[in-house]
């Protein structure tokens, strides 16, 4: 990979993959850090810590990096190395191209992922995981170029396809509005107020950056933990048996008092790439 490139004008920034600077893992997973925060603190920019207690997180999350460093992008400076500017982290598995054939979501394309890689299963699909960019570089646009690289990175393992788990940001603002209808929300575009896009603003640049929706994974993450974890994490107390909004959810955690347990379904939305030309960086 290691290509160079030169977002917003700057000739210093290059894109490389962790296997190709395994130095940089630390400075990677201080953005990650950075990125997915305590609940009681969570914006719509941020990933809430409970998010990546799932089952499949758990176990399978750190594996990324040692099963898969060549498929983790890293965007630096190559002037102020190790600074590092964002991360798309990325994972390969095996898919039949069909919507009914996806993973559950997130959780699910992360398992498979592994699992077939430690069976030997060749792959020939890519699915990005996340986008994370630097709080000091937010906002001028290095979440496209990680996205581009991602794709980029298909072409270079000769992948079919490249797919997207979309956690849509905004969602968070709605967590009673269901998934399938949020999905349709649209508004007028801002260029041409004729036109209808995507009310989501992370949903909106993948469709304008030639994503195609595919369908709702209505558990694309799954946690499920007692309801003293429940609080630790929130800093709320869940008196009832009831569903409940909490911050940073994208829809409401059921809590059973009687089971000592609240579940969380995080609904994401599939979206696909089409691989057909060529990737300007």
């Amino acid at each position: 990979m290691n290509q160079k490139i030169s977002p917003r004008g700057n000739q210093h920034y290059k894109i490389s993959s962790l296997a190709e600077k395994p130095h940089l893992l630390e400075k990677c997973k201080e953005i990650n850090n950075s990125i997915i925060q305590n609940s009681k603190r969570a914006t719509t920019g941020s990933i809430p810590a409970y998010e990546m207690k799932s089952e499949a997180s758990m176990k399978y999350w750190d594996e990324i990096f040692v099963e898969f460093p060549e498929y983790q992008v890293l965007l630096y400076d190559s002037k102020k190395e190790p600074e590092v500017i964002a991360v798309g982290h990325t994972v390969p598995f095996s898919w039949n191209g069909e919507s009914e054939g996806l993973p559950e979501g997130w959780d699910g394309v992360l398992e498979t992922a592994v699992t077939e890689k430690r069976k030997g299963i060749t792959p020939n699909t890519l699915s990005a995981l996340f986008v994370m960019v630097n709080p000091d570089y937010q906002r001028k646009g290095y979440s496209v170029v990680i996205l581009k690289a991602m794709k980029q990175v298909c072409f270079q393992n000769n992948l079919k396809w490249f797919i997207v788990p979309v956690r849509p940001m905004l969602k968070v603002c709605y967590p009673l509005i269901s998934i399938h209808d949020y999905v349709n929300w649209r508004v007028p575009s801002k260029s041409n107020p004729k036109e209808l896009v995507a009310y989501d603003p992370w949903l909106r640049l993948h469709y304008k950056l030639g994503a195609k929706f595919l369908k709702v994974a209505t558990k694309s993450v799954v946690v499920r933990a007692s309801i003293q974890d429940w609080e630790e994490w929130t800093g709320l107390k869940f008196f009832c048996s009831s569903d409940f909004v909490i911050p940073g959810a994208l829809s409401t955690v059921h809590f059973d008092l009687e089971k000592n347990e609240g579940v969380y379904y995080e609904p994401n939305i599939w979206v696909k790439y089409s691989l057909e030309s060529s990737v300007c960086l």
